[in-house]
């Protein structure tokens, strides 16, 4: 009986373990500085950001590490990061990038969503991540995590029309 309870505690701790680690992975990848003069050509930068879209796919088809611990858009923002409610949900950033973002020197970004439109709710389930990428850096490629189209969403003028001059993938069944 106590080598089952010893068990269950090892089990519970590795699973937490991993959680906060993948957490911290992700959070700390989403943190890197991105912008426009970097030393990598344009097609690298694409190339990479594939190579890191890959590994969030994998990721997300494992257990939600945000769920687990607690993570919301008002946690978020007490930590720093900036939500916004933008067109179906609530779109977190981590500190600066929506600045990035609005003046056009964010290559790439990734940003957490919330099923909710309140950006300051403390119990909003999580969606899933969307990974944008700058438009004069799109080329064409499909989003597999974006069912049912499948493909990036423009969200600039003849698209969504948010002002944003970005395409975005969105990993999770989003309603656009």
């Amino acid at each position: 009986m106590h080598l089952i309870h010893l068990r269950r505690h090892r089990l519970a701790a590795l699973a937490v373990a991993a959680a906060t680690a993948t957490l911290i992975a992700v959070v700390l990848a989403m943190l890197h500085p991105w912008s426009a003069d970097a030393a990598n050509s344009a097609e690298s930068t694409v190339e990479a950001a594939d190579h890191r879209q890959a590994a969030a796919v994998r990721m997300d088809a494992a257990a939600n590490p945000w769920a687990v611990n607690g993570v919301s858009p008002a946690s978020l923002q007490a930590a720093g990061w900036d939500c916004l409610d933008v067109v179906h949900a609530v779109h977190c950033a981590g500190p600066g990038v929506f600045e990035s973002v609005g003046s056009g020197t964010a290559e790439t970004f990734t940003v957490l969503v919330f099923e909710t439109r309140d950006p300051a709710s403390d119990g909003a389930p999580f969606l899933g991540t969307e990974f944008n990428v700058r438009a004069d850096l799109f080329k064409g490629q499909p989003c597999p995590t974006d069912p049912p189209s499948r493909q990036y969403t423009y969200l600039g003028p003849g698209g969504l029309d948010i002002g944003l001059d970005y395409w975005a993938c969105h990993r999770f069944d989003s309603p656009l």
